[in-house]
């Protein structure tokens, strides 16, 4: 049964009315007047014990707490993390000069640079990082080094502001903050978008109601609340009885998990396998392994802005929310379905709603209209890819090769191909350009065709091994 509630207006009514029904001899309740004083103290009180009894109900239950309740709520539970916290935003940004260095130039770990910004936004910060995996770096001179008669070097920067508000689109890192750095230009040459927002509550519920479902372990539960817990925003998808390629395999499971990024780090997956290695079943295999990245192309094109919007601003902004939809599907869309039954697909749909979100003259909108927006070249769901089966009666050398297979059926631009010659081992390769019967990609392996044709196949019905990564996206 809910919680009866009254409002301030409601006690003071009832309150007279009960000392008018006791008694005749109190019948001035007016502004200044005894009774009325009395009787709108009581009124107060009662309030206020009904809103300390309205959070007491509020913060009894996981379903209803809110933000340090809910935290502190699954506390109770030894649920780890409690919440899991946000993660800063980094990439490369490349320092240069406008003539070749003289000397060795260090430009310092802690060096600030930031977005260009007019009042009142605030630019984005980062400051350059120490990394170890980056060879410009130097661990002795703590910073990363311009050779003498060079006259740029890429450094590894990481947002100052921690979630996706610290997430910098390419180019837009153009401000060096830091004084006496050696440096005249800074830029970011590609999208820097691995800011994950701290966990949300409703993020957290699903986790936690995962986590008390999955206490017996050796579940499909278990598996995810594993996943789920080793780093906010993971997309994954768990699928029983089936290898890496799709394959039906007894007492294993696959497990593909990536962080939004389509390159999920190797540490994190090694987290992500040490993590369900610990619930999964005594005497069953299983293997944790990133997506294959389908890129999706956007062309929203006609825009008409509203009067008193910026254009640019406007267009900018849905080239955004659109790149962050695309990115937000998850692995084989199990953001908008489930992990356990993805959709497969990037739904025109909700391009075109998110598109439609900007239609309006409040902040954060200014598009008056549009004319079209095409999804790979169509206005339908694009899917995941369909199968492929064909082969190359070629032999096939490394580096960028074009080959002509015996069927270019389902063969697209930036589609992921399992490579599989006889003797040859296996590969993956990104199918860069292609015709009507050829396609172009590039090769870390040679295939020989001396035990028989070079196989060739993509995903085809296993979507689920499958992300949706954002390609060109225009806004005119």
């Amino acid at each position: 049964m809910p919680l009866q509630v009254q409002t301030p207006a409601q006690y003071v009514s009832s309150l007279q009315n009960g000392v008018s029904a006791f008694t005749n001899k109190v019948k001035n309740f007016s502004p200044g007047s005894v009774a009325g004083a009395f009787v709108n103290t009581v009124a107060a009180q009662l309030t206020f014990i009904q809103q300390q009894a309205q959070y007491l109900v509020g913060v009894s239950r996981a379903a209803t707490s809110v933000g340090p309740d809910l935290t502190s709520f699954v506390a109770d539970y030894y649920l780890v993390p409690t919440r899991i916290a946000a993660v800063a935003a980094q990439g490369p940004a490349l320092f240069s000069r406008a003539q070749p260095a003289p000397a060795q130039v260090i430009i310092p770990v802690g060096t600030v640079i930031q977005t260009k910004a007019l009042p009142p936004t605030l630019p984005v910060q980062y400051q350059v990082i120490a990394d170890t995996t980056n060879p410009n770096y130097s661990a002795s001179l703590s910073g990363y080094t311009i050779a003498l008669g060079a006259s740029s070097v890429s450094a590894t920067v990481q947002s100052l502001t921690l979630g996706v508000a610290g997430n910098a689109l390419s180019g837009t890192l153009s401000v060096i903050v830091s004084a006496g750095v050696g440096a005249d230009t800074v830029a970011n040459l590609a999208d820097i978008t691995n800011g994950i927002d701290q966990e949300s509550d409703a993020a957290l519920r699903v986790r936690f109601q995962l986590y008390v479902s999955s206490l017996a372990k050796a579940s499909k539960n278990a598996i995810a609340s594993a996943v789920l817990a080793t780093q906010a925003g993971l997309t994954y998808t768990v699928n029983d009885q089936l290898d890496q390629n799709g394959t039906a395999k007894s007492s294993y499971f696959t497990v593909v998990a990536d962080d939004g990024s389509g390159a999920i780090p190797s540490t994190v997956l090694a987290s992500v396998k040490s993590a369900v290695d610990a619930v999964r079943a005594a005497g069953i295999s299983f293997t944790v392994i990133s997506p294959l990245n389908q890129t999706i192309t956007v062309n929203v094109t006609g825009t008409s802005i509203q009067p008193s919007f910026a254009a640019a601003t406007v267009r900018t902004a849905i080239q955004a929310a659109i790149i962050a939809y695309i990115n937000g599907n998850g692995v084989g869309g199990a953001n908008v379905a489930n992990a356990f039954v993805p959709s497969g697909k990037v739904s025109y749909v909700g391009i075109a709603n998110v598109v439609a979100g900007f239609i309006g003259i409040n902040a954060g909108q200014g598009l008056s209209s549009y004319s079209s927006i095409v999804v790979n070249g169509a206005s339908v769901d694009v899917p995941f890819p369909p199968a492929v089966n064909t082969s190359v009666a070629l032999a096939i050398a490394t580096g960028a090769q074009t080959v002509t297979p015996l069927s270019m059926s389902n063969i697209t631009v930036g589609q992921s191909l399992y490579i599989e010659g006889i003797g040859s081992g296996q590969e993956v390769v990104t199918v860069t350009s292609i015709t009507a019967t050829t396609f172009t990609a590039t090769f870390a392996k040679a295939h020989s065709v001396t035990n028989g044709p070079v196989l060739v196949s993509a995903t085809g019905p296993n979507y689920w091994l499958a992300r949706a990564t954002s390609g060109t996206v225009t806004v005119t």
